[in-house]
């Protein structure tokens, strides 16, 4: 079955557009595209996104292979699967106010996650801040199942965390002491941890999976960090060679 950057090119070719063109309704560079066709890079999920909305393509089809590529004469029951709410960063707040309410999340995007079709267990969260880097980035999106018992959580979960006033991702720790507490840690170490007591806690959402197109770029720095790396262990080598050959007494003859 093809891969996803062979699907990419496949709804290209078969709306008959240029790199150029798809470039432009997509708003990403040429060469972006380029990288996306043959599988260098990873698409994001705003990407994903404005491909389905501006070309009528089927999302489900474009991540997994299955069913048709653009949406036509089954747009009814493609619409009716498009069941998980989408809680875009700038909607964190209102999500907050209404505490997850039935009628906020009807003004939500939804969309099709294969796998994840219970739409009132799940969640798709788009991350702010830098908090949870390098793990997370914003503008990262996450998929979420609700926690119904947070006694059940293991140490370390990854999960969004819902209080009266904030929507947190956070490692969690939940306290099994008489302090009924939890546990809050960011991956960011500039983050001190927090701990808030679990009576606060409106609802708790356990990371899944996440979509992003920020792996690649992770890949790429790392790589570079140890090119430097090795470059300064040569350098140290050589110094060091030198500084010995200083040393050394003079041969006799």
């Amino acid at each position: 079955m093809p891969d996803l950057s062979s699907r990419l090119k496949q709804v290209r070719e078969s709306l008959k557009m240029s790199q150029t063109q798809m470039s432009k309704l997509l708003s990403i560079g040429q060469s972006t595209l380029s990288q996306l066709e043959t599988g260098n890079s990873s698409p994001s999920f705003e990407v994903l996104n404005k491909l389905a909305e501006r070309a009528d393509v089927n999302l489900n089809w474009l991540v997994t292979g299955s069913g048709d590529m653009l949406v036509g004469e089954e747009e009814d029951d493609v619409i009716a699967t498009l069941n998980v709410p989408l809680i875009e960063a700038s909607a964190h707040a209102g999500y907050i106010d209404a505490k997850g309410g039935h009628e906020f999340l009807t003004t939500m995007r939804r969309y099709k996650i294969p796998g994840y079709e219970d739409a009132e267990d799940v969640r798709l969260f788009e991350i702010e801040g830098d908090s949870m880097r390098p793990t997370f980035h914003a503008g990262d999106f996450i998929v979420c199942t609700r926690v119904k018992r947070y006694a059940s959580l293991p140490e370390g979960t990854l999960a969004v965390v819902i209080t009266e006033t904030n929507l947190l991702l956070k490692r969690v720790v939940i306290l099994g002491d008489q302090t009924g507490g939890i546990i809050l840690r960011s991956d960011n170490p500039s983050y001190e941890p927090q701990i808030i007591p679990l009576d606060d806690v409106l609802e708790i959402w356990k990371v899944e999976m996440k979509l992003t197109n920020t792996v690649d770029d992770m890949v790429y720095q790392n790589s570079q960090k140890l090119e430097r790396m090795e470059h300064e262990l040569d350098e140290l080598k050589r110094h060091m060679a030198m500084f010995h050959k200083q040393l050394s007494p003079p041969q006799e003859h």
